[in-house]
């Protein structure tokens, strides 16, 4: 036996509950850890996607010649320009166009509503305030039963210079108004009908700002796509594999073997210390703690004529020494310790273990 193991012994004896609650616990969890990665692992449910359509409205612009100019010839259209000259191409020809895409089918019915909404407004911080509003229609279309990906188109025309003139006319008559005149042709979309096999009815915007000035105007269009999808719950089994289905196991069958080995361990006395192992332990600990107390040398027979004084224990021998400035003298056999003081020769003799390989074995540090 060797000092580590009796050192060993003597803290699981002292914390048997304790070892033997940490191993239940640890088997425990192991054991559940074991049982949902392996025997029993889990069902969740997440979102999928399960059909979806997107829907998409755009503008195309153009304007033609109209008067001469030293640039362009009269008749020539100016196709996507921005800007535009206000005299030279006041009117302004467009084009919404509207299409959807469907994961599977569809068949809607498409009102589409194409006006110019002039207004006046006032923005205060994230306040928008609207004076006074106008609306002109510029065109309409319908498409009954419209299919994926075919397309609907809506020309209109409008005369930029007209309506800036009339805004004009109908801030004049308002006086000198805060804020300003903002001009936007608006496509209006209402869709009603079935894509993907579920009912379908919905209304979407778009808008082109034009902002004119006093020679040109500018075309900004909003076109945009929407996107819709269908949802549905679905059941996942979530996967036996990974560590824990090893670790579990693994810390189960640990958990185990240690549990049998402490049990047997108790059982047959082997955490079980006797008086002169506590003891002998109790003196192992002392010699370490009080090496730099303790010198080896051998004393002469002489020494040994002394009245001698017996200590219960070593570190009864080193306060005494400590308490005297003397230092403790250890045999170089390992037989027994001597502090000498005033004629006499305080002693303390080790215990012994009862272990040959452990009585041997005199080194402080193990």
């Amino acid at each position: 036996m060797t000092l580590d193991s009796l050192r060993l012994r003597h803290l699981a004896s002292t914390w048997f509950p304790l070892i033997v609650g940490l191993l239940l616990l640890v088997g425990t969890a192991s054991a559940w850890v074991t049982y949902t990665s392996t025997v029993a692992p889990s069902t969740t449910t997440e979102e999928r996607v399960v059909s979806s359509w997107e829907t998409n409205g755009s503008f195309t612009h153009a304007a033609t010649v109209q008067k001469s100019n030293p640039m362009f010839p009269v008749g020539q259209t100016l196709d996507g320009r921005n800007p535009y000259f206000l005299r030279v191409t006041p009117v302004l020809d467009g084009v919404f166009s509207f299409e959807y895409g469907a994961s599977e089918r569809g068949e809607l019915d498409v009102n589409t509503t194409v006006f110019l909404e002039t207004r006046r407004v006032v923005d205060d911080r994230d306040t928008e305030t609207v004076l006074w509003s106008q609306r002109e229609a510029l065109a309409t279309e319908s498409s009954a039963s419209l299919g994926p990906d075919a397309r609907v188109r809506v020309p209109f025309s409008l005369n930029v210079s007209d309506v800036r003139h009339q805004s004009g006319q109908t801030e004049a008559a308002f006086g000198d108004l805060p804020g300003s005149t903002e001009m936007t042709i608006v496509a209006v979309v209402a869709l009603n009908g079935e894509v993907n096999g579920q009912p379908r009815t919905t209304t979407e915007r778009y808008t082109l700002a034009i902002e004119p000035t006093e020679s040109v105007y500018y075309v900004t269009p909003n076109g945009s796509h929407e996107t819709y999808q269908t949802t549905r719950a679905v059941p996942v089994e979530t996967s036996s594999g990974g560590p824990w289905s090893v670790v579990g196991p693994l810390l189960l069958g640990m958990s185990g073997l240690g549990l049998a080995l402490v049990a047997r361990g108790r059982g047959d006395g082997y955490l079980s210390l006797s008086d002169a192992d506590r003891t002998y332990l109790e003196y192992r600990d002392d010699r370490s703690d009080y090496d730099d107390w303790i010198v080896r040398m051998r004393l002469p027979e002489s020494a040994f004529d002394r009245p001698r004084v017996v200590a219960d224990s070593l570190q009864d021998l080193v306060d005494f020494a400590i308490d005297t400035d003397n230092s403790v003298i250890e045999d170089p056999d390992g037989d027994a310790y001597f502090v000498l003081h005033d004629e006499h020769l305080y002693v303390y003799e080790p215990p012994r273990s009862g272990d040959a390989d452990l009585d041997a074995d005199r080194d402080p540090d193990t």
